[in-house]
C-alpha cells in the first residue's frame, strides 16, 4: 500500500484501531483493495468501508534480501506475499512467523493467514501472520 493520502486516510485510520477496511461499491458491493476512486469492477462510486474478516490464503511469496529503498533497511531479509483475502480481494503484505520473516521452506502457497498491524516506518500497516502448523 503506498502511504497515507486522501483515498487512504480511512484505510489506514481502520489499521490504527486494528480493523482491516475495504472499500465497497454502491452498484453491486463490490469490494476492493486498495482503495480507490471508483470501483475497479464496475465503476461504481464508492458507498462504504466494510471491515474485512482479516483472513486469506497464500497465492505468492518471495523473501527480499536487498532493500527497495534506504527505509527498508533495518528490515531485511523481509518475506512479502501475495494474499487473498476470504472476501476475495488480493492483498501485498508482509509475511509473518512467530513475530519474524520465516524461512522460505516454511511458507507455501495455500497457507493460511490471519492479519495483524506493526508500526513500519512511522505508519500501522496490516500484515499477515502465517498460522501454527
Amino acid at each position: 500500500m503506498k502511504t497515507r493520502d486522501h483515498l487512504s486516510a480511512t484505510f489506514f485510520d481502520g489499521c490504527v484501531e486494528g480493523k482491516f477496511l475495504l472499500q465497497q461499491c454502491s452498484a453491486k458491493g463490490h469490494l476492493q483493495y486498495p482503495p480507490g476512486p471508483v470501483c475497479r469492477h464496475c465503476g461504481s462510486a464508492i458507498a462504504q468501508w466494510v471491515e474485512a474478516a482479516r483472513d486469506g490464503t497464500v497465492e505468492a511469496f518471495s523473501l527480499v534480501q536487498r532493500a527497495p529503498l534506504p527505509a527498508f533497511d533495518a528490515y531485511v531479509p523481509y518475506m512479502v506475499a501475495v494474499v487473498k483475502l476470504s472476501e476475495g480481494p488480493i492483498v501485498e503484505t508482509w509475511l509473518r512467523r512467530d513475530g519474524r520473516t520465516p524461512e522460505l521452506d516454511k511458507v507455501a502457497v495455500g497457507q493460511p493467514v490471519t492479519f495483524g498491524f506493526e508500526q513500519v516506518n512511522g505508519q500501522t500497516v496490516p500484515v499477515a501472520a502465517l498460522h501454527q502448523a
